[in-house]
Order: structure tokens, then C-alpha cells, then sequence
């Protein structure tokens, strides 16, 4: 019946067989079925096909409306960021998508600012600018080439800023609790007083491209717009006149001066979803002098205050204390530490209630893989309780199987959640949580061994003992049987092994021990099967896979995970590979789906160097990142090769915050061969290049937690020599506690440097010092 069916669908709307074959072979090719289908995702892709279309449909049909900054840039022939429609039938920015998050950690609403100051309350929704009119010229930032945006105090405080040759228009956006607050400035700078049409605007667009408005009113008696029924904006002032219009009046930008159009406080209906709205303020303003507007939207539905707005200055002293208990570091370099700052807030404004997002707008969802780099992170820097806020939330997403389930057929998400929540217990130093959720994490590592396909069907394949076939970090390639999975499955069994051993549940343990065995085993001969005699040949994303882009997610063995007894020389080859192949404009570029170079994952490269011991791959790589953050210091997921704006996903991306984070952290310390309470090792200062050490200005990281306990460490250059402050407070948790510090120049003998411990230089004139872990004071030579 369904195949009688679909063929007379065929027929009637002419469907050529080339096509209908077409689509089958890509589904066979892509590896997808009802087990690994992520049908979580269907909402999120379905809204932005839908929205191309739209915009395909509108933006090039209607020239004489103002278009979004990204819509401006990318239909203008002139401009690198020119897209050809063709006849494709879609419309998305593919090459601008660049935006700002504005959030706080009171509310789960995060608007986003774009590059020329427009702001979207609301996820998806639509939008507010603000236009000047001077000499019967409408001036529209996102026409306009002179912009620069910043943060205020590196703070998700973002001040845009439109020059002129008469005025200075200045617009600041932040949000206070549960209120989003837009503040304009409009200075004259001539000698003379000047006239403007100062033009408030709604719009019905926003950085994804049209967004529906099917309802707009103003209510004189409030002073507000309503919008879709439901979305309110207080202005701080009366405006002189209001513009209401929809498709059949055309853009409000337009209807200033239009004599037909009917000046209007009531209300406005579009059954084409493009009604649009303009408030007109018309001012004098004196020489050196400014006019002040602003704009409140409530982004909870409760009943407006303005006597509760929150100046800016206040914001920034409650961003502060929140920030003054965290890991503090002090480095001589601005950017970073800007960056480090701006980092710190992304990752704290898109923890939402008890979940994580890993962007605030196209990404604004769960993923149990983008949370475990985002919550180590803040793990890492001092925020547990805001970490164990959301971790306790886990078990909701536990199947009756055991499975973690974020989205459909990823298999990496249960040795995520297990590695997670050990990294959360032992660096918040909460073992209760351990015994809390031990039976869901034994059901988590029950599901692995049932998961993996050891049936004797599988005997002979290439793929026996390994995970099924499935998209998981869908950067990666088609659904196959991916490394990346099993090693996060591998470390999660680790993971839960360290659990049992600090909760002396050995049987649990052994059944778990048993299970690492033989996948490790399943997967060393994997690698050396793959390995040629005397040769180290790079690991590819799959083991029976030709070399390709997609070998990115092998290197998470290295980091974050550290899990494999592996050969050093594979993954030296794989990661020299992968930059002589793969990087572009020094980042690397990821030609699957993403295609662009993405700042995140060049980051993990970066980490991989670090944690085997190449100090100045890693701190080249990460100087390169640096200078790809945008003026608000954040990245998109991945950037367009010429543009330099965002081609994929969400334009300010958490998991990119996270990186800078964990890696400037790992810099000053980082854990290794952890997985045993029998030992740790703590590897000190090994990213930090030799000039912060010869600065002459104190380097430190303060209150760091560590998997061990807590530790701060300080460094002074003076009079030749290195002074190195280490203050250390074990946890107890492991036997054995160790020590390498690792030092970028070469020590001189002096009569001390016996008391170090086991000291060597290695070839790269660096010195390592190996001792036993606890509080010191050394002074050293150099």
C-alpha cells in the first residue's frame, strides 16, 4: 500500500526516476537508519531549511527593503561574501554568522548581538535596531562600513559604535536578570546644533534571515510594542510618531516621508508574517551635546518595572563578584586575559537552570558531547556548583537500557557522562555525588559492553568488539564505526573503574576491569593491524578508512581523555599529518560539513601537543587561535576561509569558550595517568612559553581545583633567577602523588639542585623537575 502510494505521488508531481534513485543511494551512503537516525535534530535543521527557503523566496524579490547586516553582505556582487542564489531554492549566511551573547546566569533567554548592533530578545525571533535620519539620508548600521563593537569590561556587555562626520552613535546591550536593556547615545561632534530622526525599528529578520511577524501594536498609554501578542519593548520615552506596516505597505524605512501611509498607535495584522514597526523621535541636538534613548524588553513573562532596571554599572559589579571566587591567572598578555574573561562569562550564561547550551541560538540545546568539554571547563575554573547543578540532571536522560540519550544514535554520550561526572566529583572534591548516581553509572557501562557488537556474527569483521555504526560527532564523516566513540566508551569505563575504587566497590570493579581488557584489546590491535613495520602512519577517523579530515576525532585519545598505553609516534604522525594537510590560514579546516576553520578543534590540536610535551606547537597554535577571536571576543563554530565570518552553526560557541579555558588552564597544570588511585601525576607550567617567565612580572594561577585536590602556583623572574611559589592541598584520593615541572630554559648547577628531586634537560634545552606533590618554594638559577 505505502509503495502503491508513494509511486502515485511520483506520478502526479512528475518525479523522475534519476531523482527517487538519487535519494536512495544518498540515505544508503549516509549509513542512517531508524537505530541512528538523530531524529532529535529534525527540528533544528527542518527551521533553518525552511528558513532558506523563505529567504531565497524574499531577500531577492524585495531590494527596497533593509536587510540584515549578513543579507547585506552576502547578496552584494561586490562584496567576498557574495553567494550566488542559483537555483538552489535556499537562502542561509553562510558566511556572516557572527553574533554575541548578552545572557546572564538568572535567566535562561541569552539574546545575541550582531555585528552592527542589532539585537534579537528572543531565540529565533525577531529583531530591534536602531536607524538615524540626518539631511533626508536614512543611515542604517548594517549598511554602513565605519562600526566597531566591543565588549565593556569583557563583560557580555556589547557596545556598538556608528561614526559619522556629525555624530557619534553609540549603543550599548546587556541584559540584567530577566531584562534585556538597549541604551543609545546620539552625540553631535559638529560646532553647530544639528536636527535628526532618531528611528527605533522591529524587525521582522534576524542573523538566520526572515523571522515571522504576523502582529505588531503600540500602546500609547505604556509606551510599549507588542509583538505576536505575546513579546513586549518598553521605550524609555514618547516618540514623536509611530510607523506601523506590513508586505502590502512595504518596509517601514521607507514610509517616513510617504504621505499615503497612515501615521499609526494602534495595531497592525500581515498574513505574510513581515509586519515591521518604527517609533521616530525627532531631536535637536546642541554642539558636544547628546540625546539619550533606550529600550527595555522583559524576557519572562511578568509585569514590567522600570524602577527594577539595572544600570549598567550595577551589572558589571554583580558579573564581577561572580567572578572574583573563581581560578584567577595572571599572565603578560592582555588579549588572552581579556579573552579568558570573556570565555569565563559564555560559559556561565549558557548554563541554563540545569542544563548546558553550546551556543545561544542555533545551538541553544542539549548535547551530552559539547557538555563535557563546556562543564570540565568550568569544573576547571572553580564553578562546581553551578557543574553539579547539571550533572545531578543526567538521570533524566538515561534510558530503562542505560543509555544516555541526548540525541538518537551517538554512541559516544555514555562515556562522556561517565567521565564527566568523575572529573565533576573529584575536582569539586564530592565523592556523595559518586554514591549518589553509582547505579545509574554501572547501568551506563553495562549498556558498552551490550552496546558493542561481540555477537560471533561479527567474528571476522573489521569492526568486531567496537561500537555500532553511527554519526555521533557528525564533523566526522557518515555513520560508520567510528574511534572517536570507542575511546570515549573506553574512558568511560576507566572513569567508572577510578569510581569504584574510591567507593571500594570491587566487584563492580572487576566487572568493569574485565570489559577495559578486551576493548583496549579490540582496539590496540586495531592500531597495529593498521600499522606498517617500522613505519608510524596516521590513525584515520574509522579503521578500515582512507586518510581524510575526519581523523580529527582520533586525537581524542590524547585530549581530552588520555586513555590508551598508545605509541607516541602514531600520534605525533597523525597530528604532523593532519596540520600539513588540513590546516588553512593556520586553523584547521574541517572540509566535512563544516567547511571552514574551526577554532575549537584547532584548539584541541593545540592540547594534544601540550599534553605530549611539545610546549611551543601548543603555544604557537593557541597564539594563532587567539587572533581569530572577533572583537567581542568569542568565536563562531567555524570560519570562512575568505570572509572571516562564521559559515556554520551557531555564531557564538560555547564549546570554543570552553577550549580557551581548559587550555590556558592546562597550560600552568594539568593531570596525567589519573585513572588509578594508585598514582597521579601533576604536570606543572609545561604550556607556558619562556618570555611570560622572563617578564619580570609575577605569572600565576591561583585556587586552581585540580583531580587531586587544589593547587596555586607563582612565578618571578628577578636577578636571574626564577622564583616558583607552590601551594598544595591534597584530597587524599590518590596513593601516590607526583610532581614534573617543566621548565622552558635550561637551570644552572648550583648547589641546591639536588634538594629538587630527580631533575633532567632534555634536548629542547627545557628542564624537568620530578618530586613528590606538596607546598614548596624553589629558587632556581637560569
Amino acid at each position: 500500500m505505502i509503495k502503491y502510494l508513494l509511486e502515485k505521488i511520483l506520478s502526479l508531481f512528475s518525479i523522475p526516476e534519476i531523482a527517487v534513485r538519487s535519494i536512495r543511494l544518498s540515505n544508503k551512503l549516509a549509513g542512517l537508519n531508524k537505530n541512528n537516525l538523530p531524529v532529535e535534530l529534525i527540528p533544528l535543521n527542518t527551521t533553518q531549511f525552511s528558513r532558506g527557503m523563505l529567504n531565497y523566496t524574499f531577500f531577492q524579490h524585495y531590494p527596497d527593503w533593509k536587510l540584515p547586516f549578513w543579507a547585506v553582505q552576502q547578496y552584494d556582487p561586490n562584496n567576498k561574501s557574495f553567494v550566488p542564489r542559483s537555483h538552489l531554492g535556499l537562502s542561509v549566511n553562510v558566511t556572516n554568522r557572527n553574533w554575541t551573547a548578552i545572557g546572564n546566569m538568572s535567566c535562561n533567554v541569552e539574546p545575541i548581538v550582531d555585528p552592527r548592533g542589532s539585537v534579537m530578545p528572543f531565540n529565533n525571533g525577531w529583531s530591534i535596531e536602531l536607524w538615524v535620519k540626518y539631511n533626508n539620508r536614512l543611515i542604517v548600521p548594517a549598511y554602513e562600513r565605519n562600526v566597531k563593537q566591543n565588549l565593556v569590561n569583557d563583560l557580555p556587555i556589547v557596545k556598538t559604535i556608528l561614526e559619522q562626520p556629525e555624530f557619534v552613535l553609540s549603543m550599548i546591550a546587556y541584559t540584567a536578570e530577566k531584562d534585556l536593556i538597549c541604551n543609545y547615545e546620539l552625540e553631535n561632534i559638529t560646532p553647530d546644533d544639528i536636527s535628526v530622526d532618531i528611528i527605533f525599528s522591529i524587525r521582522p529578520f534576524n542573523p538566520e534571515g526572515v523571522s515571522i511577524i504576523n502582529k505588531i501594536s503600540f500602546d500609547k498609554d505604556e509606551n510599549k510594542f507588542l509583538i505576536n501578542n505575546s513579546d513586549k519593548v518598553y521605550l524609555s520615552e514618547q516618540p514623536h510618531n509611530i510607523i506601523l506596516s506590513n508586505l502590502k505597505y512595504g518596509d517601514s524605512a521607507n514610509q517616513s516621508e510617504n504621505k499615503n501611509i497612515q501615521f499609526s498607535t494602534g495595531e497592525l495584522e500581515c498574513e505574510n508574517g513581515l509586519a515591521n514597526a518604527a517609533a521616530l523621535f525627532r531631536v535637536d541636538i546642541k554642539s558636544n551635546q547628546k540625546k539619550v534613548l533606550a529600550a527595555y524588553v522583559p524576557l519572562t513573562n511578568y509585569r514590567f518595572n522600570l524602577s527594577r532596571i539595572k544600570p549598567v554599572t550595577k551589572v558589571i559589579e554583580d558579573w564581577d563578584q561572580l567572578l572574583r571566587n573563581s581560578l584567577n591567572i595572571t599572565i603578560p598578555d592582555e588579549k588572552i586575559t581579556s579573552l579568558i574573561k570573556a570565555s569565563t562569562c559564555t560559559s556561565l550564561q549558557l548554563c541554563d537552570s540545569d542544563t548546558v547550551t553550546p551556543g545561544p541560538f542555533i545551538y541553544h540545546q542539549f548535547w551530552f558531547r559539547d557538555a563535557a568539554f563546556q562543564l570540565n571547563a568550568l569544573n576547571k575554573f572553580g564553578f562546581c556548583e553551578v557543574v553539579e547543578r547539571i550533572i545531578k540532571n543526567f538521570p533524566k536522560y538515561q534510558k530503562r537500557d542505560g543509555y544516555f540519550q541526548s540525541q538518537k544514535g551517538e554512541w559516544d554520550s555514555n562515556g562522556q557522562v561517565l567521565w564527566m561526572t568523575m572529573q565533576h566529583a573529584l575536582l569539586s572534591n564530592d565523592i556523595e555525588l559518586l554514591k549518589m548516581y553509582f547505579n545509574n553509572l554501572f547501568k551506563a557501562v553495562e549498556w558498552i559492553d551490550k552496546k558493542r557488537l561481540t555477537d560471533k556474527k561479527y567474528w571476522a569483521e573489521y569492526y568486531y568488539g567496537l561500537l555500532p555504526k553511527g554519526l555521533s560527532a557528525e564533523h566526522l564523516g557518515l555513520a560508520d564505526y567510528y574511534y572517536w566513540d570507542n575511546f570515549w566508551a573506553l574512558s568511560g569505563i576507566k572513569s567508572f573503574m577510578l569510581i569504584c575504587e574510591i567507593l571500594k566497590e570491587h566487584s563492580a570493579f572487576e566487572y568493569a576491569n574485565n570489559l577495559k581488557k578486551e576493548f583496549e584489546k579490540n582496539l590496540l590491535n586495531l592500531l597495529q593491524e593498521n600499522n606498517r613495520a617500522g613505519e608510524s602512519i596516521p590513525i584515520a577517523s574509522v579503521p578500515n578508512k582512507t586518510l581524510d579530515s575526519g581523523m580529527i576525532g582520533t586525537i581524542s585519545a590524547i585530549y581530552p581523555l588520555q586513555i590508551l598505553g598508545y605509541d607516541k609516534g602514531r600520534f605525533d604522525s597523525s597530528l604532523q599529518y593532519i596540520q600539513e594537510n588540513y590546516f588553512h590560514n593556520k586553523l584547521f579546516f574541517q572540509n566535512i560539513i563544516h567547511s571552514g576553520g574551526n577554532p575549537y578543534i584547532t584548539l584541541q590540536i593545540a592540547h594534544s601537543y601540550l599534553y605530549l610535551g611539545h610546549r611551543e606547537m601548543f603555544y604557537n597554535i593557541l597564539k594563532d587561535v587567539i587572533e581569530y577571536a572577533s572583537p567581542t571576543l568569542n568565536y563562531p563554530e567555524a570560519i570562512h576561509p575568505l570572509t572571516g565570518g562564521g559559515v556554520i552553526g551557531d555564531g557564538h560557541h560555547g564549546w570554543a569558550a570552553a577550549e580557551i579555558l581548559s587550555a590556558t588552564r592546562d597550560a600552568f597544570v594539568f593531570e596525567n595517568n589519573y585513572y588509578s588511585i594508585d598514582s597521579i601525576e601533576l604536570i606543572l607550567l609545561s604550556g607556558i612559553p619562556k618570555e611570560w617567565f622572563l617578564k619580570e612580572k609575577e605569572l600565576s594561577i591561583i585556587n586552581a581545583p585540580i583531580l587531586s585536590g587544589k593547587i596555586s602556583i607563582k612565578t618571578i623572574y628577578e636577578k636571574n633567577q626564577i622564583k616558583v611559589d607552590i601551594n598544595y592541598t591534597s584530597n587524599k584520593i590518590y596513593t601516590n602523588e607526583i610532581f614534573r615541572i617543566i621548565l622552558p630554559f635550561r637551570i644552572k648547577s648550583t648547589n641546591q639542585i639536588s634538594n629538587y628531586g630527580l631533575v633532567s634537560i632534555n634536548n629542547n634545552n627545557e628542564t624537568t623537575f620530578r618530586l613528590g606533590a606538596d607546598s614548596m618554594n624553589l629558587v632556581l638559577d637560569v
